[in-house]
């Protein structure tokens, strides 16, 4: 086998040659990364009842984010 198959073979085996996907994180990292105010992270989880450690695209936590702020306070 040719170092190039080896390689491959390896790379099929340990994950490392398959393409990277969109990536989830905690709610919890996501806003401690985006810096989210604790009402509105408070908002947010009571809005759409994400329990501790829910995981999500980006694009989840930020459109669930909005959705929360833009909400009318009376």
């Amino acid at each position: 086998m040719s170092e190039a198959e080896e390689t491959a073979r390896d790379e099929r085996v340990d994950g490392s040659g398959a393409p990277e996907g969109p990536r989830r994180k905690t709610i919890e990292v996501w806003e401690v990364e985006k810096d989210v105010p604790r009402w509105l992270r408070a908002a947010t989880r009571a809005l759409h009842r994400f329990p501790r450690g829910r995981e999500l695209l980006e694009e989840e936590f930020d459109a669930a984010v909005k959705a929360a702020a833009e909400l009318p306070v009376r």
